[in-house]
């Protein structure tokens, strides 16, 4: 039998999923351009996973949350208006190339009619629960999923010694430090959040 060593973040703050907390991972099959496997939908933007590394893009909440506060038809304002947007990348430096796969599908399915064009329309897609990059590194797997009303990830180690290897990079973030708690605060032009500590 194989051991796995585990440790748990969580990614807060701007991070909340969408859709009253839930963290769906909706397949790529086509319906979005881009060459990303899965996007998590949140509250002030989402997140794409690439190979080795997911793709944050971040709406201005404040903004967002303004707008919504007021009957945005008798104030004169529209949600269609333009917001800020940050975008940055987590990646997982010297990761081996991997596409996230999903598991633990939802019972339902989304359909995808973006468009004129029909070839690039999609139906019967299952969002998952949860999402996997396999051997990311070697004997050692990367799985995202819901914790409390955040996203979280977990590392699973099949050799503890690997963990000297994993580090990761937050690429065209505004800044990182460390809060009174320990937990790392990553600053965008939008806000921050945070990843709790292991």
């Amino acid at each position: 039998m194989r051991k796995r060593f585990a440790f748990i973040v969580s990614l807060m703050v701007l991070l909340q999923p969408a859709r009253s907390q839930e963290v769906l991972f909706v397949p790529n099959k086509g319906q979005w351009p881009g060459d990303f496997s899965h996007k998590l939908e949140l509250k002030y933007g989402a997140l794409f996973f690439e190979q080795s590394s997911v793709q944050f893009v971040l709406k201005d909440r404040h903004a967002i949350d303004d707008v919504r506060g007021y009957h945005t038809h008798q104030a004169g304002l529209s949600l269609d208006a333009p917001f800020n947007y940050h975008v940055l990348k987590m990646r997982f430096d010297g990761a081996l190339p991997r596409e996230a796969k999903g598991e633990k599908p939802v019972e339902y399915v989304n359909n995808y009619f973006l468009g004129d064009d029909s070839t690039k329309w999609r139906a019967g897609v299952r969002p998952k629960t949860e999402l996997a990059f396999e051997e990311i590194y070697p004997k050692t797997e990367l799985r995202f999923k819901q914790g409390g009303d955040h996203l979280k990830y977990e590392w699973y180690l099949g050799d503890p010694s690997i963990l000297k290897s994993i580090s990761w990079t937050y690429e065209g973030a505004k800044g990182l430090h460390l809060d009174p708690e320990g937990q790392v605060v990553i600053n965008t032009s939008v806000g921050s959040f945070l990843e709790g500590v292991p």
